[in-house]
């Protein structure tokens, strides 16, 4: 995993994420902070911007988790 100047991350070429982008996202998308992500988990709502800000929280979970040892994800 690297961050670039850019602040991109890019994880051995799966995937890269533009952290200024979900910043942006995240503040524009998800007023209240990470409760709504979790009302999202906990089927609680059904709002599509919140999907993909679940996946992006539990991709970055689970490399933390390789990334340590701490964990099969």
């Amino acid at each position: 995993m690297t961050l670039a100047a850019d602040k991109t991350v890019e994880v051995r070429g799966e995937d890269s994420f533009d952290l200024a982008a979900m910043h942006a996202w995240l503040a524009g998308q998800v007023p209240g902070g990470a409760r709504p992500v979790f009302r999202f988990h906990e089927g609680q709502t059904d709002n599509p911007a919140l999907k993909d800000l679940w996946r992006f929280v539990g991709y970055l979970d689970g490399r933390c988790r390789r990334i340590s040892g701490g964990g099969h994800a």
